[in-house]
């Protein structure tokens, strides 16, 4: 709640740093896979606590293969203070973390260099610019570590070193702030999505043409990034993974 009250009040100010979870078909300086949809909410998971600790605004521009606000917006955080009015009031009088990205942040990130984190990002090692786009993955935790300085090494004379740094993903949590401390990455993501209106009616609609007002059991086959017929763009995700074809799917079923 306290982060969605500072993102409301920083998130248009000239003086604001942002964190922008980015996955587009082109991505400068780095290629265009943006992994499977539950790597890339996990990661924005993720990112809600890095921005939170390093103090800056979440924005989410994902673009490939769909806009993603088309199928989710910002729920109101009940409790939060309210937001200036704008695109980060809730509808109920919470504040919403709107991570929906405007015209002119998508101008001002046009161009601009996306790293590709494999994660836990030490907390210590976030880029210094304004605005910092991120592709990639995280491990299933949410906790954001410090880089330990390891003891230095002698070089042959005897003398001390340099001092090494542990190197990523391994990071220290300060006490109390371990995996087993972070929030969980389903409450992240709650507090970042809600299904749109026009998702919310298109699963309704889909449900009562499969069946009606009868009672169902849903069932989550994975067939894999590269199966065919996903709605992934070529090139966006690796082809060897095919984990089921569409045939065993149904055959499983």
């Amino acid at each position: 709640l306290e982060y969605a009250a500072f993102h409301a009040e920083h998130r248009h100010r000239p003086d604001s740093s942002y964190l922008v979870y980015t996955c587009r078909p082109v991505m400068p300086q780095t290629n265009s896979h943006c992994l499977g949809f539950g790597d890339r909410f996990r990661l924005i998971a993720y990112l809600l606590r890095t921005a939170a600790h390093h103090r800056r605004v979440l924005l989410v521009d994902w673009a490939s293969p769909h806009d993603l606000s088309l199928f989710f917006s910002p729920p109101p955080l009940l409790g939060a203070s309210s937001a200036p009015a704008g695109r980060g009031a809730g509808r109920r009088g919470g504040t919403a973390i709107d991570w929906r990205i405007t015209r002119a942040e998508a101008a001002a990130l046009d161009g601009l260099k996306v790293h590709r984190w494999g994660g836990p990002m030490s907390a210590d090692a976030m880029p210094s610019a304004r605005w910092v786009r991120v592709v990639g993955n995280t491990p299933w935790m949410s906790a954001v570590g410090l880089n330990a300085t390891l003891p230095a090494e002698k070089g042959g004379d005897g003398t001390a070193g340099p001092p090494r740094r542990r190197p990523p993903p391994r990071p220290v949590f300060p006490p109390g702030q371990g995996s087993s401390a972070a929030p969980t990455l389903g409450c992240l993501l709650r507090a970042l999505f809600a299904p749109s209106a026009w998702l919310a009616a298109a699963v309704e609609a889909r449900r009562r043409e499969l069946f009606g007002d009868s009672p169902f059991e849903g069932v989550h086959l994975r067939l894999g990034d590269g199966a065919a017929g996903t709605a992934f763009r070529p090139g966006t995700v690796p082809t060897t993974d095919r984990r089921m074809t569409v045939d065993g799917a149904v055959s499983v079923m």
